[in-house]
């Protein structure tokens, strides 16, 4: 069990429900810490789990997600992985369902994530993400391993674990990455495993918009078949940027539609910038 964590203080709920996971095999709890302070120690020292032997890791060297898991996936010791991030809560019954999974043969587990137990109706009605509820994860037509899910610690590392340079949609790029080296179809677990926080402010779904507008560029850099659209010239971004803040104001009445507002508001502003640093570097021409 491999938990990336900057040491928030959701960490020590998040510890405390995998604390009342039980399965009859062993296994262990990584905490990878990305903070620099190692801030994720006090909760590590209050587990209190004998059975289940739990082990802060320096994760400091890099900023990220992708960094953390991957430090967490070279010292663990087990021959599965499987991840979950600090603000989430896992049913009591996580490791044993994915576990099961594990051992009838499989090389991957998806699992389905409930976005509604623990998010507020607006927050879970304002992203696509409520359709986890009932149906598997995908991404471009293939299966997706999302960042919480499990996989072969030797099959993670064999292909390079996350990559470090992503600054957001690390598992979308694993899950092409995944495809595209001839590996088994992940093995889907239907049933709710893990409470799902969504950011639920204007200014976290802005950044997290920004975030994904990045990833995009640099997902069609390494995938040229993934999809994203080209960038235009920077005064049709600009277009889109303005007609996105006008229908912001027009959905200001409705909670769910402003958070949405202000992710897509984050994607095209970023959009913007990239349009014009790439007009800059070209000297005018289109990108």
């Amino acid at each position: 069990m491999v938990l990336p964590t900057l040491g928030r203080s959701s960490l020590g709920a998040q510890l405390d429900a995998l604390g009342r996971c039980q399965w009859d095999h062993p296994w262990e709890v990584v905490v990878a810490d990305n903070s620099l302070a190692g801030s994720a120690r006090p909760a590590v020292a209050r587990w209190v789990r004998q059975d289940v032997p739990i082990r802060w890791v320096d994760a400091s060297q890099r900023t990220g997600r992708s960094s953390a898991v991957n430090a967490g996936a070279r010292a663990a010791e087990g021959l599965w992985l499987v991840t979950c991030d600090d603000d989430d809560i896992v049913a009591p019954e996580f490791v044993a369902a994915v576990g099961r999974a594990f051992l009838a043969g499989a090389e991957s587990v998806a699992f389905n994530l409930n976005v509604r137990a623990i998010n507020p109706p607006a927050t879970w009605m304002s992203v696509d993400h409520a359709q986890m509820q009932d149906r598997r994860p995908m991404y471009r037509g293939l299966p997706a391993l999302w960042g919480c899910s499990g996989i072969g610690r030797a099959v993670f590392l064999g292909l390079g674990g996350y990559d470090e340079e992503l600054p957001y949609a690390e598992d979308l790029d694993f899950t092409l990455r995944y495809h595209e080296a001839g590996l088994s179809e992940p093995a889907w677990v239907e049933q709710a495993l893990i409470h799902y926080r969504l950011p639920a402010t204007w200014r976290s779904n802005f950044r997290k918009g920004r975030g994904r507008a990045d990833a995009a560029q640099r997902l069609t850099r390494k995938h040229p078949a993934s999809g994203y659209p080209p960038l235009r010239r920077p005064a049709s971004e600009a277009v889109v940027v303005v007609r996105t803040m006008l229908r912001g104001v027009r959905c200001c009445g409705s909670p769910s539609r402003r958070l949405r507002n202000a992710g897509d508001l984050g994607y095209s502003w970023q959009r913007l910038r990239q349009s014009l640093a790439a007009h800059s570097r070209w000297g005018g021409r289109r990108t």
